[in-house]
């Protein structure tokens, strides 16, 4: 072609040319036609003859997705690009399956690249896993992908090993143990509840009260019954399982050291010492237990007459010997003393209700038994009625 007509030709005229003839070249550098080229029309050319990139006087002035149209054509391109730090994270992709790992370290966009991009690049590049601040997003198929790519990434990072498993319970069989995780990431895993992960954790005495109440009940009974924590922890949900049925549900309740730790209502309190008498001596309600609580216990458990107030005084009015078993004394209030008290005085030193006897009680009492007239200090209550009920009984009062 004659220099001539060189000179009236268009940038993409000329690429078109010189890529059809390179033997243009000498008449390309004598006319200068060089610096009439487009970047556009610079890629053909050096994507046909790379060697004529040092033609260009420089190539910084490529466009960053002019150098990614240029090293997808040509990788060995590559190591002359000046731009990476402001490439995208589409065009990142674009150049993952030309570049090396020694380029792709230079990139600057980790937190673009969305899941599905993070697993195309760990499954090439694996050792970028550290780069990967979204694993959190990661959804079964991604990590089912992944693992099938990469099996022994979970190697390289606790992070994937842990959201894996948290996605994925299976992949327990490839990690194989727990060891590598916090007490509070095996908590997270064992809620999944999958038989794999419960039978490889073996740090179960760490658990605290607090975390076993985290775990599903049904799950966990059994091994929760090996671990005090654990038997503390479900006694003190007891009251949400009971009802399901006792002799399923109270088993836990054989481990008497334990029950104290819980917060039984009366309620509770009834159907356990129905259930389980042995844990009589760790109860802390039996104050609390009305009429029909004591009728419904002592009709099937008759021996906690001991613990019971009315029961108490009944029994030991009629044998004294009783007195030595019982174990309410404290919770007697003033009707169960003026009761035992008009029919057993001799245990007055046990008594200290005295200031809660009003002037009924003290007639009652002092008709029955005239030598506690020293304690009562009601004299200026009695009515008419009073008087005539006492005298009756103890003319002596005559001179009150």
């Amino acid at each position: 072609m004659a220099e001539e007509n060189l000179t009236q030709l268009t940038s993409a005229e000329l690429a078109a040319a010189l890529i059809k003839d390179n033997s243009l070249v000498s008449k390309f550098d004598r006319l200068s036609l060089w610096e009439r080229l487009q970047n556009a029309d610079w890629i053909k050319i050096i994507v046909k003859y790379p060697t004529l990139f040092a033609k260009m006087g420089g190539v910084a002035w490529f466009a960053p997705q002019e150098w990614v149209l240029l090293i997808e054509k040509n990788n060995k391109f590559a190591d002359l690009c000046t731009k990476w730090e402001m490439f995208s994270s589409k065009d990142w992709m674009r150049l993952l399956s030309v570049v090396g790992e020694k380029f792709f370290k230079k990139c600057k966009c980790w937190k673009m690249f969305s899941a599905a991009e993070w697993v195309g690049i760990l499954i090439k590049y694996p050792g970028f896993a550290n780069k990967c601040k979204i694993f959190e997003s990661f959804k079964p198929d991604h990590w089912r992908a992944l693992f099938a790519k990469q099996p022994d990434i979970w190697k390289s990072s606790k992070q994937i090993a842990f959201l894996g498993l948290k996605q994925n319970p299976a992949f327990i069989e490839k990690i194989g143990d727990l060891s590598q995780f916090s007490i509070e990431e095996c908590l997270e895993l064992l809620k999944s509840k999958n038989p794999g992960i419960i039978e490889k954790f073996d740090r179960w005495e760490e658990f605290s009260k607090e975390q076993w109440g985290m775990l599903d009940f049904a799950a966990f009974e059994e091994t929760a019954a090996k671990y005090k924590n654990g038997r503390k922890s479900f006694l003190r949900r007891f009251p949400a399982y009971y009802k399901e049925g006792i002799e399923k549900n109270l088993a836990l309740i054989r481990y008497t050291e334990d029950v104290e730790e819980c917060s039984f209502s009366s309620c509770d309190w009834i159907e356990l010492l129905l259930a389980y008498p042995e844990v009589a001596d760790k109860c802390d309600r039996w104050g609390d237990f009305n009429s029909d609580d004591w009728s419904k216990l002592l009709e099937a458990q008759p021996q906690f007459w001991v613990y019971c107030p009315k029961k108490s005084v009944k029994n030991i009015i009629k044998d004294t010997a009783k007195a030595d078993e019982c174990k309410c004394w404290d919770w007697f209030n003033s009707a169960d003393w003026l009761e035992l008290l008009a029919a057993q005085p001799q245990f007055a030193d046990k008594c200290d209700r005295w200031r809660d006897f009003n002037s009924d009680d003290w007639c009652k009492l002092l008709s029955a038994q005239p030598q506690f007239a020293d304690k009562c200090d009601r004299w200026d209550e009695f009515h008419s009625l009073h008087w005539r009920e006492l005298l009756s009984a103890q003319p002596q009062f005559i001179e009150k």
